[in-house]
């Protein structure tokens, strides 16, 4: 399954459509406010998102426009998932709203192509993964993280990393499926054991014993890549290890 696609439902929409502008802002003015030091979250006031997708049609004749147009609506009936170009989210239960087509002059005269506009319209915040279990308990050195959901899709997971022995150097966070590789070390001092290290993929947010910490990762939080078993290894490069690891992702976008 390609990263890039529009689906609506088992429908794929045709390669010549793309997402046109921006999915955002949400048509009540939501805005994003403080959630602590560090963070921001959008308030929960979400009423409707509209998606626009656009694209050409290639014919002889205006009837040859609206049956390609015709043949669309036709598939996007009711209400369904909406896979929005993007690879690790889709939006549930949108609705085409409505469908333009705009045929310029020349166009019906000598065969070339016209515009078409599908705007799709979605009342529920994105869905980032399909799960049934939305947390994995690994070992300290890592383990495998069970495909699930679709494939193309990516989980953001907030993971948590416990110090078994504290001391100097970082601890290196990898998912070896995605290639991302995350380098964990305190901007001043040493871990110490018992220290608990969270980390939020969603928000890019890092956390030591429950406080927020600027400069506590370098690189990139690992994600989940949906319908394949991911393998995670968490290594160190001192003398302070791991003793536990775990990481949960929630099924919605915050």
């Amino acid at each position: 399954m390609p990263n890039y696609r529009l689906r609506f439902g088992s429908y794929d929409l045709p390669t010549t459509l793309r997402p046109a502008g921006q999915d955002l802002p949400y048509t009540d003015g939501a805005t994003a406010r403080l959630r602590e030091p560090g963070s921001v979250t959008r308030t929960p006031r979400l009423q409707e998102i509209t998606l626009a997708v656009q694209g050409e049609f290639v014919g002889d004749t205006l009837n040859d426009f609206l049956a390609q147009r015709d043949a669309i609506i036709g598939n996007c009936q009711g209400k369904a998932d909406l896979w929005y170009g993007r690879d690790d989210r889709y939006y549930k239960n949108a609705q085409l709203d409505r469908a333009s087509l705009g045929v310029p002059d020349d166009g019906v005269l000598y065969g070339v192509n016209a515009t078409v506009t599908f705007n799709f319209v979605s009342r529920e915040y994105p869905e980032a993964f399909s799960v049934n279990t939305a947390s994995v308990t690994l070992t300290a050195s890592g383990g495998t993280v069970p495909g699930q959901g679709d494939l193309g899709s990516k989980a953001r997971p907030t993971w948590t990393i416990t110090v078994g022995t504290g001391g100097t150097g970082s601890l290196v966070l990898t998912n070896t499926t995605t290639g991302e590789v995350c380098i964990i070390a305190k901007p001043t001092g040493n871990f110490a054991s018992g220290d608990v290290i969270t980390l939020d993929r969603d928000t890019a947010t890092a956390k030591l014993n429950g406080v927020i910490v600027l400069g506590l990762y370098d690189r990139r939080i690992p994600s989940i890549q949906g319908g394949i078993n991911n393998i995670i290894t968490l290594a160190s490069s001192g003398t302070a290890s791991p003793s536990a690891l775990s990481l949960v992702y929630p099924p919605r976008y915050r």
